[in-house]
């Protein structure tokens, strides 16, 4: 298997700080950040993972 080129490698980084920003916002009652950040952690993951079938990585 290839390694992960820089662009996909960036969006799961960034997918991963997301997530883990949601869960915070979540614990702490900010429900508005936290569903903005859920979004754009899946968008970024989706992306990666389109990058990915798309180059034939995966």
């Amino acid at each position: 298997m290839r390694p992960l080129t820089p662009l996909n490698r960036d969006c799961l980084r960034a997918s991963a700080l997301l997530t883990g920003l949601a869960a915070g916002f979540g614990l702490v009652g900010r429900n508005a950040p936290a569903i903005v950040a859920a979004a754009l952690a899946c968008l970024l993951a989706l992306i990666a993972l389109r990058n990915l079938n798309w180059n034939g990585d995966r």
